[in-house]
């Protein structure tokens, strides 16, 4: 027991006096490397050396300004088959999903006691006709009178409004395609009674889909019929739709503070169905000599936006408005010129003033390696080899 006690108190002295060294080590290298008395110390912020940075001109492109919102395609023309009066369904004639022409008939029903009723109507009808012709033939001859063939005329235009009552509930019964179209899946079968307003069907005219959407009231000024307007569904992945703005609401919903527009997409295919649900980007304004700049060239502070230009070999900070963002590529709508250098690389390094040294692509110095001792590290020539 009393050995290992001596071997402990062994190793606790070693430890000390490791521990002693080694702060009495580093105290000898902080003296060393201390600076002289009156040396100066290094500037901050790039002043004594030039910070190397990459720099891209202003360029101007096209910019095109849009607004995307979400809608729902609608049919050209959309309506419900449904009778005018009761009855039984006695022929369709359609399939489910057909096309039909403008004017096809695509229901009827059963008629048997309408035409019977119109049958004996036209013979009142044609019984009175002849009975005022009669009548006023022998009104030349004061065998009839006046009265008698003015009572027989209004028999007869009775007989006329009857029939053609009739007539009219005998059309009734045949159902026609008021527009041509797209029917969908019939609802009703043959021998089924159905009553005004059944859904027997309904037809589409797809041929234009009308895509209705809202947008902020804030791009009022600059909405118009004509507008182009790309259009994508989740339904139809890989393609895309172009149409026009025909019509734009002439109320603001007050409570969301949006404007509903409707646009007309050709459909020549029949892709798009009524009740996509489609994201919209309408162009509101194109700008065909936009200046442009790279987005890592920003310098965020706060609401504002500034960038580093060079001027004479000096990083100058200036403020600048930015407008669209193009995927890496900022608008710049105020604050520089087409053709102004600014820094691109290197931006968290510099300060305002600071001195740079422009560096290429490749990260080699432009226009060769610089001279005198401004530079860094090789900056003066090299003594020949050997």
């Amino acid at each position: 027991m009393k050995r290992v006690l001596i071997q402990l108190v062994i190793i606790a002295v070693l430890g000390g006096s490791g521990w002693f060294g080694y702060q009495w080590w580093q105290t000898q290298q902080a003296a060393a490397n201390a600076p002289a008395p009156g040396a100066a110390r290094p500037a901050q912020g790039g002043g004594g050396q030039a910070v190397p940075v990459q720099v891209a001109p202003v360029t101007t492109g096209v910019v095109v300004e849009k607004v995307e919102s979400v809608g729902t395609a609608r049919a050209n023309e959309s309506i419900t088959i449904a009778p005018k009066n009761s009855g039984f369904v006695s022929r369709l004639n359609f399939r489910d999903g057909d096309v039909v022409r403008s004017g096809a008939v695509l229901v009827e029903m059963d008629d048997r006691e309408v035409t019977a009723q119109a049958e004996a109507l036209r013979a009142t009808r044609d019984n009175a006709r002849v009975a005022l012709e009669r009548a006023r033939a022998l009104i030349a001859s004061n065998a009839a009178t006046q009265a008698r063939v003015d009572e027989l005329a209004a028999a007869l235009r009775t007989s006329e409004g009857n029939l053609r009552a009739a007539e009219a509930r005998l059309a009734d019964l045949r159902i026609l395609a008021p527009f041509a179209g797209q029917v969908g899946l019939r609802r009703v079968s043959i021998g089924a009674f159905v009553t005004p307003g059944s859904t027997i069907t309904t037809l589409d005219d797809v041929s234009v889909i009308k895509l209705e959407f809202a947008v902020p009231e804030l791009v009022l000024s600059r909405l118009r019929p004509g507008l182009g307007l790309q259009a994508t569904a989740d339904g139809l992945p890989d393609q895309v739709f172009t149409g026009v703005v025909t019509a734009i609401d002439s109320r603001i919903d007050p409570v969301t503070r949006a404007i509903t527009v409707r646009a007309e997409l050709p459909n020549p295919n029949g892709l798009l169905r009524p009740g996509m649900f489609m994201l919209a980007a309408m162009d509101l304004d194109r700008r065909t000599a936009a200046l442009l700049i790279p987005e890592e060239a920003l310098v965020p502070t706060a609401d504002r936006q500034f960038v580093y230009i060079i001027d004479d070999n000096r990083a100058r900070l200036v403020e600048i408005r930015i407008g669209q963002r193009l995927g890496g590529q900022v608008e710049v709508v105020g604050g520089l010129t087409a053709g102004q250098q600014i820094v691109v690389a290197g931006v968290q390094r510099l300060r305002n003033g600071a001195a740079v040294r422009v560096l290429g692509a490749d990260g080699a110095p432009v226009g060769g390696p610089p001279r005198g001792g401004g530079g860094g590290q090789g900056g003066g020539p090299r003594p020949p080899a050997g």
